[in-house]
């Protein structure tokens, strides 16, 4: 049972997440000729082609780009290195109470304590050059996947057989530059009495695009977390990007994905 105010996924609905996930990874590979990446885990590599490209396949409504915890913006050299963000984020960790006890005592305190960190951070990623840098490290590993391979989140992510399975390709010089010249960074904005403003980042392209949050729920407490909404990028993707002859009949390239060659 979920506990009061727990907003994460069951077990079991995370674990089919992550099995529909690799079996998406499979049967990309075997459509493109390539090899799913069998290193670690936490690796966004989950295919390599025939050329060596990597290839971060993406599926499901919703993605999570990372979910990272306070030291990872105190050690991380490349994520320090771009403009005030790793600080930044690590002042929106530290606005939220050590224990998730503390906060539930005193919530409004801490939404408040939240406010000004999340405007500044909102304010730094606002710079394009930033944002870029920030995007080609959380979302591409600062260079060591050159794709994203998205199967649409209308595909059922349980029971779609190989056949029913479509991918659009598109590569991370043609994806960073259709994000920022594309969105606005904003804070949130409160809903309803209970909540605050400028709880969050927001990247916005008419709809929300994603979010920067801090989880406080039990099992990723103070803990930063992005994710982008499958729909809106892919819709953001296939109209900044052209469309190019796709070299197989269930892969769709886009830009610069037109050199993926399969055998």
């Amino acid at each position: 049972m979920k506990q009061p105010g727990y907003k994460g996924m069951e077990s079991s609905e995370a674990s089919t997440k992550k099995i529909s996930g690799h079996l998406n990874e499979y049967d990309y590979a075997k459509l493109i000729g390539g090899e799913v990446n069998k290193g670690g885990q936490t690796s966004k590599k989950d295919v390599v082609d025939s050329n060596h490209g990597t290839h971060s396949v993406k599926s499901g409504r919703k993605w999570q780009i990372f979910l990272y915890g306070k030291s990872r913006f105190e050690t991380d050299i490349v994520l320090k290195g771009i403009g005030n963000v790793s600080s930044l984020m690590i002042d929106c960790i530290d606005a939220v109470p050590p224990t998730r006890q503390e906060r539930e005592e005193n919530k409004e305190a801490s939404k408040l304590r939240l406010q000004a960190p999340m405007r500044a951070l909102a304010s730094e990623l606002e710079n394009p050059d930033v944002l870029a840098a920030f995007l080609q490290k959380a979302a591409f590993e600062g260079g060591e996947v050159d794709y994203w391979s998205i199967l649409p989140p209308d595909v059922d992510q349980t029971s779609a057989e190989l056949d029913e399975k479509a991918f659009h390709v598109f590569h991370v010089n043609d994806v960073i530059p259709a994000i920022v010249d594309n969105i606005r960074v904003v804070n949130s904005k409160a809903r309803n009495r209970t909540q605050r403003d400028d709880q969050k980042v927001v990247f916005k392209s008419g709809k929300n695009l994603g979010e920067i949050e801090i989880r406080t729920d039990p099992s990723n407490y103070r803990r930063a977390k992005m994710w982008f909404m499958a729909a809106e990028v892919l819709r953001l993707l296939r109209f900044h990007v052209d469309i190019e002859e796709n070299p197989h009949p269930q892969v769709y390239v886009y830009g610069q994905a037109k050199n993926l060659v399969i055998p």
